[in-house]
């Protein structure tokens, strides 16, 4: 699962990023690598999503609602992703109902494309 680490580098949270964007990168090199098998690959990338471990982390604040709010706030929807909303993303792009090939779709909702790579040799 990458997320929204995967395009934005945030301070204060290495080394998480460092692995999203290792995902992105496997991500897109899999697809190249695969897509004249007819293999699609695809990966989710989330932003905030509502887990226990958001939960616990807006309870360090002395009002954990606002901080709460603050995070929705920052969202366009002003409201952050459920883990079953990814759940049903996952499963759709490994369903044959999906598609995407050749594409990784950014948390802001645009489908932007893997870029072709040109083999030396």
């Amino acid at each position: 699962m990458a997320s929204s680490h995967s395009f934005t580098i945030i301070p204060g949270c290495f080394p998480y990023p460092v692995a999203k964007h290792g995902l992105l990168g496997l991500t897109r090199a899999l697809g190249i690598d695969c897509a004249a098998r007819g293999v699609r690959v695809n990966v989710p990338a989330p932003g905030y999503v509502e887990t226990q471990i958001a939960v616990d982390f807006w309870n360090t604040f002395a009002d954990p609602q606002a901080e709460r709010q603050r995070t929705y706030d920052h969202h366009p929807p002003t409201r952050i992703g459920k883990p079953d909303e990814v759940a049903m993303t996952a499963v759709f792009l490994a369903s044959d109902e999906a598609p995407l090939r050749g594409m990784y779709r950014h948390r802001r909702g645009t489908v932007r494309p893997i870029r072709r790579v040109i083999r030396a040799g």
